[in-house]
């Protein structure tokens, strides 16, 4: 995924890429949402509203939505699967 972070992913490693997606989901899913963290100077510091968050995210698998409230990690597990089949690159605009 470091290339992804780039901007841009070969449709070559779009599966490669996926997978280490669904396991960075999966280790984050056993992580509560109080597990956050929104500073890493400041470990103890929160998130401008605080703990006041939807009741659909259960864990920190589902912490992170876009700005229109879609999953982040669906988003991105819906791009690599359509890069992988469509055997285009991944670009992150």
């Amino acid at each position: 995924m470091n290339a992804l972070y780039q901007g841009r992913l070969s449709h070559v490693n779009a599966l490669l890429a996926l997978a280490e997606l669904r396991q960075a989901k999966a280790t984050l899913s056993g992580l509560p949402p109080t597990s956050v963290v929104w500073d890493i100077d400041n470990r103890q510091a929160m998130p401008p509203w605080g703990d006041n968050i939807a009741p659909r995210i259960t864990s920190l698998g589902h912490y992170f939505v876009s700005s229109a409230g879609r999953d982040v990690f669906d988003l991105l597990e819906g791009a690599l699967v359509a890069s992988a089949e469509g055997l285009q690159d991944a670009v992150l605009q």
